[in-house]
């Protein structure tokens, strides 16, 4: 299998891609978890994304936002969450199946560019 990182995206790019998910979320925080839906993605922890998440999973309401959807603005948050609390970077990277937003150590990726292996 193989993983490429194609290069890593602007603050630009970031915005334009992600200015639904990130509404998409905010929707999910107002009606899980209501007292912090004006806080800025990137103060979330992983506690209150787990939170929404499961909370939207145990929703059986018809007015649940739909699986698609919610998967984007979850990834989204989620990624936003590993780039502040991990240094993570997203990137436009490439595998066997395609290309595709991701996450990446930039660290390791430039070791392995250089050909060393990243243990």
């Amino acid at each position: 299998m193989s993983f490429e990182v194609l290069h890593e995206l602007s603050r630009d790019e970031i915005a334009e891609i992600f200015c639904e998910c990130e509404v998409r979320f905010r929707q999910l925080l107002r009606r899980y978890l209501p007292e912090w839906s004006a806080v800025p993605v990137g103060e979330l922890n992983e506690l209150h994304l787990d939170f929404v998440r499961g909370s939207w999973l145990n929703d059986v309401r018809k007015s649940r936002m739909s699986r698609p959807k919610a998967n984007n603005a979850f990834g989204f948050a989620f990624g936003t969450f590993l780039c502040k609390a991990h240094g993570m970077r997203w990137c436009m990277t490439r595998d066997n199946w395609g290309d595709t937003l991701s996450v990446v150590f930039i660290s390791v990726v430039l070791r392995e560019d250089r050909g060393c292996d990243s243990n």
